[in-house]
């Protein structure tokens, strides 16, 4: 059986997918249209905003990804980073603990 690979946002935290989400909602002024540019309802932006628990699946991140890159490019590049700053600390930590 082969490996479907679902692109950056299947290595995204969940603290980089609500920081995309930030953006779509402060650029597009509530959650409410933030949810009309992701063609997804309401409720699930503000579940995604208020309940720890739950956080965009890869599928949606993707589509997060996509638009806050069109609303803020710099800002978005700079959440990709921290990210990776992060995966790199914490591999770097599992690695140590190996040696």
């Amino acid at each position: 059986m082969e490996t479907v690979f679902d692109g950056l946002s299947e290595f995204m935290s969940r603290k980089g997918r609500l920081a995309l989400l930030d953006i779509i909602v402060t650029e597009a002024g509530s959650p409410s249209k933030a949810a009309a540019l992701l063609e997804v309802d309401r409720s699930t932006v503000c579940g995604w905003l208020n309940d720890r628990k739950r956080h965009p699946n890869n599928e949606n991140t993707s589509k997060i990804l996509e638009r806050a890159q069109e609303l803020n490019k710099e800002h978005v590049g700079a959440i990709l980073l921290q990210e990776v700053e992060t995966f790199l600390r914490l591999v770097n930590q599992e690695l140590n603990k190996l040696a």
